[in-house]
């Protein structure tokens, strides 16, 4: 419960900075991890994996007001 805030936060931070790299997957001819179809496939979950991670975020601020 102490550290809640920071992990949420954190979790957060991660997924916003490896979105761009899923971003240039899906666009690059020659994607840096998997193939192209995984690179089309990971970048909506990455959308909605970073929605559940906000909601996360709201949740936890909202217990610790």
């Amino acid at each position: 419960r102490k550290w809640s805030n920071a992990g949420a936060w954190g979790i957060l931070f991660l997924m916003l900075l490896f979105l761009p790299i899923h971003v240039w997957d899906v666009f690059s001819k020659t994607p840096a991890i998997g193939s192209h179809n995984a690179a089309l496939i990971r970048l909506p979950v990455q959308f909605i994996l970073l929605f559940f991670a906000w909601k996360l975020t709201n949740k936890v601020s909202q217990k610790h007001s």
